[in-house]
């Protein structure tokens, strides 16, 4: 439909005299009112004509004309349920839809070349992986394009070829565990799984010494860096008798005996 340009009134000043710089401010502000006014009545009769679902024309520009942008409602459904089928060819009505795959078996998808611009959406929410090939052309420089399972993709043809933006499906929600940690998690069906760690799994940690009370005649023998005991024991030490040598030609020999390091007997040589 056509549209008159918008024009502003400009209401009438006083007779009296004012300055020339107050007269122009007025009369652009009336103008910019005016230009308001009849913006928000073009704008609701488009609104009006966009939920009657009749095609029209949306214009842009300052004041009054512009340029024209034909805009027609996409054909089709909103959602294309696939559920079950292992092998599904797209269609006209596609056009602007959500094509859900969901299988257990591998699902093929042909993508049938249509009038462009022309685009859809595919999520992949079954265990079966589903792989796309276009009838003509290719699919972001290749022959096919692998949809594993809990993503999605916008896929779009110019007339030529296909092009694909692939994400996967937001992550399920994982709730903390009092001392449990994340360990992995699984990129096809989103999920988290946690555990507490075992001392072997830290690093940089030493093991806190027990505490070990003494004892009388013992000494420490040992430690244990996995269980931080300390071993103590009554030191074992040599258990030999030495002989000394005589102090003159005609003294004795002397001797000295030691048990366990510990010298409990000796003879003085002369």
């Amino acid at each position: 439909m056509s549209t008159p340009p918008i024009t502003g009134w400009i209401p009438k000043v006083s007779a009296e005299p004012s300055p020339a710089e107050v007269h122009r401010h007025l009369t652009l502000l009336f103008q910019k009112l005016t230009n308001h006014t009849t913006a928000f009545s073009l704008l609701t009769q488009k609104i009006n004509t966009i939920k009657a679902g009749t095609s029209t024309t949306i214009e842009t520009g300052g004041t009054g004309g512009g340029s024209v942008i034909p805009y027609t409602p996409p054909a089709g459904t909103p959602v294309s349920n696939r559920s079950g089928l292992t092998s599904y060819v797209t269609a006209s009505t596609d056009e602007g839809a959500l094509i859900i795959l969901s299988d257990a078996s591998p699902i093929a998808v042909t993508l049938t070349s249509q009038s462009p611009p022309w685009s859809c959406f595919v999520t992949n929410q079954g265990a079966g992986t589903a792989t796309l090939t276009p009838a003509s052309g290719t699919i972001n420089g290749a022959s096919t394009l692998t949809l594993l399972s809990g993503f999605c993709t916008l896929v779009a043809f110019d007339g030529t070829n296909w092009f694909a933006a692939t994400l996967p499906i937001v992550p399920v929600t994982f709730s903390a565990i009092l001392h449990q940690f994340l360990t992995a998690y699984d990129a096809v069906t989103g999920v988290f799984s946690a555990a507490q760690p075992d001392y072997s799994d830290l690093t940089g940690t030493p093991q806190l010494a027990n505490t070990i009370a003494p004892v009388a005649g013992e000494f420490l023998t040992g430690y244990d860096a996995t269980t931080g005991n300390f071993s103590q024991a009554t030191p074992t030490g040599l258990s030999v008798t030495i002989t000394t040598a005589a102090l003159t030609a005609l003294g004795t020999q002397g001797s000295m005996q030691f048990q366990n390091g510990i010298l409990i007997a000796q003879t003085p040589a002369t």
